[in-house]
């Protein structure tokens, strides 16, 4: 790990990162002419708005008794792919670690520039494009406590993890972004939820390269795994299976389906609306399995006299390859409209409050066909 001296400017590397002296660490959304590692080294783009943004943010760190400063686009050597892994790998843990994290809002102004100044300012934040990005989550949810700054480095306001204190902005943020006040202010483990509902924070987040949206979720879940930019949507995929094999949370297939989809979702865009999945341990059952032969579940079909059972799922249905399914999971007394190559078409809740979709097998999928109530196995190719 590698920080800046916020009175020289100098970088040091520290290779033991838990034992690096204390810290800041700036969280933003990358503009122009940013400045990475070989150029600040090299003293190039020091006449830019991506230099002037590590010096601001040192400046405001020293004046706060920082003494040390973290920013991704300068503290990381991104030419070489090893460093680059191991710092994304790493990134949660760093955030977590930082004595403070500085939001930098570039697209939010001092309030005498609106009209309505305070409120202006505030209409600004709520819309700011740091709330829409992927890697800005982690940001906000591994820090203890998070500083937010306008265009000219004006405090805005905090989330923090107490509860007492002034211009704290975690009802604010919870509003924003869908995510309980009670991870905000880390009452609550992240690990306490369910795969669902972490996956639906980052449901209308995005990124510059499609596999960031799965890289930038791994601390979310304490999930390491190598980097492979080139595969596309398969980086999401790698994710869920590593979830599916730590994890015994069946709201990973509680997802909304679209066409063609299989057991598992192609973004974090499927959960939206799942930010009140819960897990829930309604039957007692081996694992789900990843195999060579595609994903592999044992879930109970449901009562017989259920117009949602596996015989009626045939009957009504056109599609061979769906078949009605209970999860491990609930919204409450609610379903959800959501699903997944698991899916939810008829959805409902069971009077014991089961979570109950339709599953949906891709071509060659091989189903089981046993007359409900007795459980159903379902292998997908």
């Amino acid at each position: 790990m590698r920080l800046i001296n916020t009175t020289t400017l100098e970088l040091h590397e520290y290779i033991d990162a838990p034992n690096a002296p204390g810290y800041a660490i700036l969280s933003h959304r990358w503009g122009e002419q940013e400045v990475s590692y070989e150029e600040y080294q090299a003293g190039r783009k020091r006449d830019g708005p991506g230099y002037r943004k590590i010096t601001d943010s040192c400046a405001f760190a020293r004046q706060h008794g920082t003494a040390w400063m973290w920013i991704d686009t300068c503290c990381i050597d991104k030419r070489s792919s090893a460093e680059l892994s191991e710092a994304i790998n790493s990134m949660f843990n760093w955030y977590r670690r930082a004595c403070i994290c500085y939001a930098y809002l570039f697209d939010v102004k001092h309030p005498k520039h609106y009209p309505d100044g305070h409120s202006g300012m505030m209409r600004d934040f709520q819309n700011s494009a740091w709330f829409t990005r992927g890697w800005t989550l982690q940001e906000l949810l591994a820090p203890s406590r998070v500083w937010f700054l306008s265009e000219d480095w004006t405090y805005i306001g905090h989330k923090s993890d107490s509860s007492l204190e002034p211009t704290l902005l975690n009802a604010q943020i919870s509003a924003i972004t869908g995510i309980p006040e009670e991870i905000l202010g880390q009452r609550q483990r992240i690990a306490n939820c369910s795969v669902a509902q972490r996956m639906s924070w980052a449901a209308s987040r995005s990124t510059t390269r499609f596999e960031d949206m799965a890289y930038c979720l791994l601390g979310i879940f304490n999930i390491n795994m190598p980097l492979l930019y080139g595969e596309g949507a398969r980086a999401f995929e790698r994710l869920q299976a590593e979830i599916v094999g730590r994890f015994d949370d069946e709201s990973i297939f509680a997802f909304t389906p679209y066409t063609n989809d299989g057991m598992l979702a192609l973004s974090p865009g499927r959960f939206v609306g799942a930010g009140g999945v819960e897990k829930h341990i309604f039957h007692s059952r081996p694992p789900h399995v990843l195999t060579n032969r595609g994903l592999e579940l044992r879930i109970p079909a449901g009562d017989s006299n259920s117009p949602f059972n596996v015989s009626s799922a045939y009957r009504s249905r056109s599609d061979a390859h769906r078949i009605l399914l209970i999860l491990n999971c609930t919204r409450g007394t609610m379903a959800l409209s959501a699903g997944s190559g698991v899916g939810v078409s008829g959805q409902e809740c069971t009077p014991q409050g089961e979570y109950v979709g339709s599953i949906s097998g891709e071509s060659g999928a091989t189903m089981a066909s046993s007359v409900a109530p007795a459980p159903c196995t379902t292998t997908l190719q």
